[in-house]
C-alpha cells in the first residue's frame, strides 16, 4: 500500500488536525515528507507529515518531526536560494539575507546544504566566490546534525503564525492577533523626543476579526477585497470532472500560468483527446462569476492563466452584471496569461458578478477579485485592531502605551539622550493580545537606519533617507543585489552589465570583469581539440579552444546561404 493509498483508506482530514502518519514507502528512503500549506491538499484527507519508522527517533534523525512540520507550516530549507537553485540566474538565489529571495526570511543568513555544526567553507563555483559567516546551522531547516539544531528564529516564527491563521485557523479557536513580524523602526528623533513606526501584523488583517463578520477582507482604507464566491457556465464540463466551473472559485491556485493546468475552469471538453476539441458556439463560451456582497467596485481582476489563439480574440467581451439585472459590455480585451488583467471598473451601481466571453476553448480561468472603492460599508462597523507599546526601561506609568494610530506610529517623548531604550509591539483585538514583535533597541540621539547617514558601527551599507526595498538600498539599509551605493544621503545604480569592472564586482561579476581567478591559481585553456564528429566548416571542434570567445561568420562579400552559419556567438555542440 502506498502512502497516498493509506490516506485515501484512512480519511483523516487535516482541517481540524494535523495528521502525522508512519509509513516506511515514504519516496526515495526520505526520512520525511510534507504538504505544503499552498498545496491544495493542505487541508484534505491527503494533508499532514509522513514519517519514515526506519529512521524515526534514530541518531541524527531525533528533530525529524520538528523539521517536516516547519514544512507544513510553510518553512524552506535554510539552504534555499544557495544549495536549492536552478543557475546563477535564479531569482530565488539568496546573497543576502532576505525576505524575498532564498527562504524569504530575513533572518537566516544564506548558507549550503551541510551537516557541520559550524560555518561552511567558502565556496568558490560558476556563481563566484561565496563565503558564509553566520550559517544557520542551529536551525531546525538546516540538515545539519540533530546535535546542534535547536531553534527556529523570529522571521520563521512568524512565517509560520502567518499560514496558522491564513490556512490553519481551525485547528485553533482563539482569534488572538498575528504577531508583527520585524522590529518597529525609528522613523525621527529630536532631543525631547523619539517616533517610531510599525508594520500591520503579519496577516494582514488591520481589523477585529469578530466571527461572522466581513472585516478579515477590508483595508485601512476602508476598500473590501473579495474572490468568486459562485460560478457557473452553459457550457458542458469535460467528462473527466476537470475545468469546471467552480476551478475558478476562491483565491487563483494554479502553480504555471501559461501552463494548460487542471486548477482552472476552462470550456475544454475533451480532456484526454486534444485533437477532439469542440470549438465554441456563435455568441462564444461564457463563464458566469459572482460575488458574495455587492460593492461599488473600484476594479476587477482576473487571473486567465493559459490562451491557445490572439489575446484579442480569446477575450472578446466581460459583461459587468449589476443589481437590478443590468449590466454593462466592456467589450474585447487584451489579455496575458502571465499577468493577471486588472481593470478599472467607471460603472454606476453596485456590481455583484462577471461574465466572460471567449472564442478559445482552451483558455483557461482561475480566479477573479472584485474590490471596492474606498470606505465601503462593509467595513464602517470594523473596529481597528490597537497596538500596544512595550519599552524597556518602561514608562513612567509602569504599563505599556496603547496606540490607535491609524498608520501605525508613537512618537515617545519621555526620553533622555544617550539613554538605551527598547521597543517591542503587540497588536490587540477581540480583548487577546498578539505575541510582541522582535525588539527594536536605539540609544537616543544615535543614528539609526533611515536618517540619510550610513553609520557602518550599526550595520549600514547605505542609507537612502526611506524605508523602501527596490531602490537599491533596501529598508534595513543593505544593499539590494546588483546595486552600490555612494554618498549621503546614498545614491543607488545597478552596476552588473555596464561594462565597468569596479573593484568590489572582480569575484563576481563575469559579464563585466570576465573570469575570476583566484590569487595562487591557474586557469589553462584548451589548446587542441579533436572530436569524432566534427564538420569542420560550420563547427569546427577548434572552437572550444583558448579563452571563450565568439565567432563571426565572414561573408567575403557574398551573402550566406541558408546552410551557412547563421549566428555571431557560436559554441560547438
Amino acid at each position: 500500500m502506498s502512502v497516498k493509498e493509506l490516506k485515501e483508506a484512512l480519511q483523516l482530514n487535516s482541517t481540524h488536525f494535523l495528521n502525522v502518519y508512519f509509513a516506511s514507502s515514504v519516496r526515495e528512503e526520505l526520512a520525511g515528507a510534507a504538504t505544503w500549506p499552498w498545496d491544495k491538499e493542505a487541508v484534505s484527507h491527503l494533508g499532514g507529515v509522513v514519517l519514515n519508522p526506519a529512521y524515526y527517533g534514530m541518531p541524527g534523525h531525533t528533530n525529524t518531526m520538528i523539521h517536516e512540520v516547519g514544512h507544513v507550516l510553510g518553512l524552506y530549507h535554510v539552504f534555499k536560494g544557495v544549495s536549492e537553485k536552478e543557475s546563477c540566474d535564479d531569482p530565488c538565489r539568496e546573497t543576502v539575507p532576505s525576505m524575498e529571495t532564498g527562504d524569504l526570511c530575513a533572518d537566516t543568513a544564506p548558507t549550503p546544504k551541510s551537516r557541520l555544526c559550524r560555518d561552511p567553507e567558502p565556496a568558490n563555483d560558476i556563481c563566484g566566490l561565496t563565503h558564509f559567516p553566520g550559517a544557520p546551522f542551529s536551525n531546525y531547516m538546516s540538515y545539519t546534525d540533530d546535535e546542534c539544531t535547536d531553534s527556529f528564529t523570529p522571521n520563521q516564527v512568524a512565517r509560520m503564525h502567518c499560514y496558522l491563521d491564513l490556512v490553519y485557523q481551525q485547528w485553533s479557536e482563539s482569534r488572538k492577533p498575528t504577531p508583527i513580524p520585524i522590529p518597529p523602526m525609528v522613523i525621527g528623533q529630536n532631543h525631547t523626543s523619539l517616533t517610531i513606526h510599525w508594520l500591520p501584523p503579519i496577516s494582514g488583517v488591520v481589523y477585529d476579526r469578530a466571527p461572522g463578520s466581513t472585516c478579515d477582507a477590508c483595508t485601512e482604507d476602508g476598500t473590501f477585497h473579495q474572490y468568486v464566491y459562485k460560478a457557473s457556465s452553459g457550457r458542458v464540463c469535460d467528462s473527466s470532472g476537470y475545468w469546471t466551473p467552480e476551478e475558478a472559485v476562491g483565491p487563483p491556485d494554479v502553480d504555471q500560468p501559461c501552463e494548460p493546468s487542471l486548477q482552472a475552469w476552462s470550456p475544454e471538453l475533451h480532456l484526454y483527446h486534444m485533437n477532439m476539441t469542440v470549438p465554441c458556439p456563435a455568441e462564444g463560451c461564457s463563464l458566469e462569476l459572482l460575488f458574495q456582497h455587492p460593492v461599488q467596485a473600484d476594479t476587477l481582476t482576473l487571473w486567465v492563466t493559459y490562451l491557445s489563439m490572439n489575446s484579442s480574440q480569446a477575450l472578446f467581451d466581460i459583461e459587468i452584471l449589476l443589481e437590478l439585472k443590468e449590466s454593462v459590455h466592456l467589450g474585447p480585451l487584451n489579455t496575458f496569461c502571465d499577468t493577471p488583467l486588472t481593470i478599472k471598473l467607471h460603472v454606476d451601481g453596485k456590481v455583484l458578478g462577471v461574465k466572460v466571453y471567449t472564442f478559445d476553448e482552451r483558455m483557461e480561468i482561475d480566479a477573479a477579485l472584485l474590490t471596492s472603492q474606498p470606505h465601503s460599508s462593509l467595513c464602517s462597523g470594523c473596529r481597528p485592531v490597537s497596538y500596544q507599546v512595550l519599552r524597556e526601561p518602561p514608562f513612567s506609568s509602569g504599563l505599556p502605551m496603547v496606540v490607535t494610530h491609524p498608520h501605525r506610529k508613537f512618537t515617545d517623548m519621555e526620553v533622555t539622550p544617550g539613554q538605551m531604550y527598547q521597543y517591542q509591539v503587540q497588536a490587540e483585538a477581540g480583548g487577546e493580545i498578539g505575541e510582541a514583535s522582535p525588539p527594536l533597541r536605539h540609544v537616543h540621539g544615535g543614528p539609526y537606519c533611515g536618517d540619510g547617514k550610513v553609520t557602518r558601527s550599526i550595520g549600514e551599507m547605505c542609507d537612502d533617507g526611506d524605508l523602501l526595498n527596490g531602490d537599491g538600498c533596501s529598508r534595513v539599509c543593505a544593499l539590494e543585489e546588483g546595486f552600490n551605493c555612494v554618498g549621503e544621503p546614498s545614491l543607488c545604480y545597478r552596476y552588473e552589465g555596464d561594462g565597468i569592472c569596479e573593484p568590489f564586482e572582480k569575484e563576481t561579476s563575469i559579464i563585466d570583469c570576465g573570469l575570476h581567478t583566484p590569487e595562487g591559481h591557474l586557469d589553462q585553456w584548451a589548446t587542441q581539440a579533436y572530436s569524432y564528429h566534427e564538420d569542420k566548416k560550420k563547427c569546427p571542434a577548434s572552437l572550444v579552444t583558448g579563452e571563450p570567445h565568439s565567432m563571426r561568420a565572414q561573408n567575403e562579400g557574398s551573402e550566406q546561404s541558408e546552410d551557412s552559419l547563421q549566428k555571431d556567438n557560436e559554441i560547438w555542440l
